[in-house]
């Protein structure tokens, strides 16, 4: 039996789309506002798309349909060069693309902000992923309700999650991105 791997490709960027299972929480990750812009940085000898290749399938219009690592997509992103690397994926390794393109969103999530930000922003990210989707990727979580998954994700008690929700609510908290 053939061994099927994903394949790094360089194509132009013109040919890579976002795939529709995957809009949400793209459009969710491209409307954050960073603390730092990527566009005050000289791209010019260093790329961070080395570092996190946009994952796609081809689809059968020869585009290639983006459903994760899409940092070097933000709007923010200088694009410094027609082409761009990707990670393509054979079809048949991908099960979910939905679910993929939600964790990956989590996961970058969970690695970007501060702690005494994060659980607010988290909290509305968890509120606007589909169920099933979240029963998905965290099957260990009973409860379904945004700010028990937060907890649950940071290791955190109920009082700072729901502290930093108030603060959001009152606007003490701007956020980063719009909803």
């Amino acid at each position: 039996m053939k061994l099927m791997l994903p394949e790094v490709l360089k194509v132009s960027r013109k040919s890579i789309i976002i795939h529709n299972d995957a809009k949400a929480p793209f459009e969710l990750f491209n409307s954050f506002e960073y603390q730092v812009e990527a566009m005050k940085f000289d791209m010019s000898t260093f790329s961070k798309e080395h570092f996190n290749l946009p994952c796609s399938i081809r689809a059968r219009n020869g585009k290639y349909q983006v459903f994760s690592g899409w940092n070097t997509l933000h709007k923010s992103t200088p694009i410094s060069s027609e082409e761009l690397l990707v990670l393509n994926f054979p079809k048949k390794l991908i099960k979910d693309i939905e679910e993929e393109a939600w964790r990956y969103l989590v996961d970058s999530f969970t690695n970007t902000y501060q702690r005494n930000l994060v659980l607010a922003y988290l909290s509305l990210v968890m509120e606007n992923i589909p169920r099933g989707v979240k029963e998905k990727i965290l099957p260990q979580c009973k409860s379904n309700s945004a700010e028990s998954l937060v907890q649950f994700l940071c290791r955190e008690k109920r009082g700072p999650v729901r502290l930093q929700n108030e603060r959001l609510k009152a606007k003490e908290i701007i956020l980063p991105f719009k909803l």
